[in-house]
């Protein structure tokens, strides 16, 4: 990148002003990340959120764009667009709703995973209700593969950090379900993996039935638990287990 380009993007960076700011990022969108940063340093602002929805209206910002900057705004003015953009499978924009709303953003985003038939969209949106980490959010979250709504691997990416005790874990290990028996192993397996990486102690029950609820997944064999996992699964439990 030329001197001139990354005094551009310096000088977005130091905009304190979310009007110029998101007209700038319309403008020339290689400013996006100074521009995001920049407005999470600033107050939410409506004459830019509302600017912006207008802005993709008239087809002069791009969907993926305007979706994430309403995020780093954070007013409710932005919030029916992206809305809209959830609802037509814009990446970004579930996780903008939860930076505008909080946890009034949880009902849209269930009822995206419910009525959307973009696989995309239903996996973005429990992401977001994931971040949010609400007690009916992960509970909805918990259950949804057993409506077919959601598949294991988005179910367990949404849940890597939220709270959950080994109740939760055993009953879905549990379910007669297929789906449902799949995501306790990958989210645990998750925690394990990113715990070794880093050095640090895994968010995981250390808890007997949730041991014997485990290895019986890994008997299953990698339709239930897979090969991955199962590597890492069985070096937590302390003990070799049939692959199946």
């Amino acid at each position: 990148m030329t001197g001139e380009g990354l005094g551009r993007i310096a000088r977005v960076r130091a905009m304190r002003d979310p009007l110029a700011i998101v007209r700038a990022a319309v403008a020339d969108p290689i400013l996006y990340k100074a521009a995001a940063l920049a407005l999470d340093e600033c107050e939410p602002d409506e004459a830019a959120a509302t600017w912006l929805a207008q802005a993709h209206d008239r087809g002069e910002a791009s969907s993926w764009l305007v979706a994430s900057l309403l995020g780093h705004l954070r007013h409710p003015a932005g919030y029916a667009k992206a809305l809209e953009l959830m609802r037509a499978g814009v990446t970004y924009a579930p996780h903008s709703l939860v930076s505008i709303a909080g946890v009034d953003a949880e009902r849209d985003l269930i009822e995206a995973i419910e009525t959307s038939e973009d696989g995309n969209v239903r996996r973005v949106a429990a992401g977001a209700l994931g971040a949010l980490g609400t007690e009916s959010a992960i509970a909805y979250l918990v259950s949804a593969p057993a409506r077919g709504r959601l598949r294991a691997l988005s179910v367990a990416q949404a849940l890597e950090s939220a709270p959950l005790d080994a109740r939760v874990l055993i009953d879905a290990l549990r379910s007669p379900q297929v789906e449902m028996r799949r995501w306790p192993p990958m989210l645990i397996a998750m925690r394990l993996e990113a715990a070794r990486r880093a050095g640090s102690n895994a968010d995981v029950p250390d808890d007997a039935a949730l041991r014997a609820a485990l290895a019986a997944a890994i008997d299953e064999g990698f339709d239930v638990v897979w090969r991955a996992d199962a590597t890492i699964l069985r070096a937590w439990l302390g003990a070799d287990h049939p692959s199946g």
